[in-house]
């Protein structure tokens, strides 16, 4: 298995996580402190996963 594969593989269990996220996100109710906690940890999410797709292209 090459870095690719595994970044692709990690990039598509991040999108899953997000997905999940942002339904959830969706459907509660939740203080506005929560809401920003969670998209944070989207953004968190997005960015991890650009990163993980820079360094594997770089490495192929």
């Amino acid at each position: 298995m090459t870095s690719f594969d595994l970044a692709k593989i990690l990039g598509g269990v991040a999108l899953i996580l997000m997905i999940i996220n942002l339904v959830r996100l969706s459907r509660n109710k939740m203080k506005k402190s929560d809401k920003y906690t969670q998209l944070t940890l989207i953004f968190i999410i997005i960015t991890v996963n650009i990163i993980i797709w820079s360094i594997a292209a770089v490495n192929s």
